[in-house]
């Protein structure tokens, strides 16, 4: 005598599941409910299922089971919590499942003039990692040939080649629909200075070419950029930059007296949006952007050009003065200290093998001692993994006002919402809509 309302009927999914077979892609789920189902199976079979239902299940996700269903006797990585209800050991998580959108191979397509690097590219994105190299080229126009029969996920691309460099290429595509783009190239200032146009022209992320120097390490952040590239596919767009000249606000409405910044993939473009807002009166700002060497300072230049508030590259014993933007150098970690009631930059290389220099997470922790003292607010912004998470929950339990930018907005939602999923963020919003809440967020908490 019950029925589902239609509604919620439609937000339902109905399939048919074959228990015992080795992998079904369902996805990840908080709950999942096996009622009067295992009674019909032997005990090896019983197992064999549970482990997989694990696999299925949130780190904090809880399997029910009929009244008459035990695991107690069973080698499972479940303990019970209720009357037939069960959660996973924590350390069972280690091993997610992975969602089928996800699992298969990430078709990569390189284009470099060295041989070298790309048999280094094709070894680093093997297989076994995730991903299938489909092609290579030693310049854009053998590249477009071959593209003619492929569909690559993402396509690295090099900026100095012969033929036709990477910044031409780029140019030829606008317009045109295409695959995510990483370069992948050497980077002196001047290289820096030519990715940040990329940027511009539509390219995802800009990461060193591995030299050698730590190749495991170079390797990981590497298919971190590649991955981050791929979950962008569905993301590409450009965001309509805000006239400066429509955007006045009043020193009442500037009411924080420091905030913090974090962002990797994406993040060049969406900092330039954001900071294009920023009065000069603004309070001080603190940004750490995922960023190669040489290209914090590039940055910082151009974006002191377009913005009213005045940004530059962080220098360690700086002193932390209104109206100005500090990004971290490239490559190094970026800290604020309290000494003799003024706030002081401190830059340092960190500990050696660390996967982000600049860490969001080394800032935000950094901010949480003068929280007390002083108005934080913080937002975290596109990019791929989880830095700065932690952080942001750190300054929110701190009192801070914390802010995630949502996915709509994201070319890839992973550090926002790892940020949102430990309730880290008190507001989650579009990208053009941060700079208001970060100026005035204290005062609308005031006057609520």
């Amino acid at each position: 005598f019950v029925r589902v309302k239609d509604k919620v009927h439609k937000c339902c999914t109905f399939r048919q599941l074959n228990l015992l077979s080795e992998n079904y892609d369902v996805g990840l789920f908080d709950i999942i409910f096996l009622r009067n189902v295992l009674i019909y199976f032997k005990t090896e079979d019983i197992e064999k299922i549970v482990n997989q239902m694990m696999q299925h299940l949130q780190p904090n996700g809880v399997l029910f089971l009929g009244h008459s269903e035990s695991l107690s006797d069973k080698k499972t990585p479940f303990h019970v919590v209720g009357n037939s209800i069960y959660k996973a050991h924590q350390q069972s998580h280690i091993r997610k499942f992975i969602p089928s959108a996800e699992k298969r191979l990430m078709k990569v397509f390189i284009v470099d003039d060295s041989l070298t690097v790309r048999t280094v590219l094709r070894k680093i994105l093997s297989v076994n990692e995730g991903f299938e190299v489909i092609g290579d080229a030693e310049n854009p126009i053998i590249a477009e040939q071959k593209l003619r029969t492929l569909s690559p996920d993402v396509m690295t691309l090099d900026i100095h080649m012969p033929e036709m460099d990477g910044i031409t290429y780029l140019e030829s595509l606008k317009d045109k629909p295409h695959c995510p783009i990483l370069m992948i190239s050497s980077i002196s200032y001047e290289d820096a200075v030519r990715g940040l146009h990329c940027f511009e022209l539509g390219a995802v992320d800009y990461i060193e070419k591995p030299m050698g120097l730590n190749l495991e390490l170079e390797s990981e952040r590497i298919r971190s950029a590649v991955r981050g590239a791929f979950l962008s596919q569905k993301r590409h767009f450009k965001i309509k930059h805000i006239n400066e000249q429509n955007v006045q606000y009043k020193s009442s409405e500037v009411v924080s007296d420091l905030i913090a910044l974090g962002a990797s993939t994406g993040g060049v473009e969406a900092l330039k949006n954001v900071l294009i807002q920023f009065p000069e009166n603004s309070a001080p700002v603190l940004i750490a952007q995922h960023i190669p060497a040489h290209f914090s300072a590039a940055l910082a230049r151009r974006l002191d050009e377009l913005c009213k508030i005045r940004v530059l590259e962080a220098q360690n014993g700086d002193i932390v003065q209104m109206g100005h933007a500090y990004i971290a150098p490239g490559g190094k970690h970026m800290r604020v200290v309290l000494h003799k009631d003024t706030l002081h930059i401190e830059i340092d290389e960190g500990e050696p093998g660390a996967l982000h220099k600049p860490s969001i997470d080394s800032l935000f922790q950094s901010i949480v001692p003068v929280a007390a003292r002083y108005h934080i607010a913080a937002a975290l912004l596109t990019g791929m993994g989880s830095d700065g998470a932690v952080g942001m929950k750190a300054l929110k339990d701190a009192g801070a006002h914390t802010i995630a930018q949502n996915e709509e907005t994201c070319v890839v939602f992973g550090m926002p919402c790892e940020a949102i999923k430990l309730e880290a963020c008190i507001e989650i919003l579009p990208l053009m809509s941060i700079p208001y809440h970060l100026f005035s967020s204290f005062k609308k908490s005031r006057a609520a």
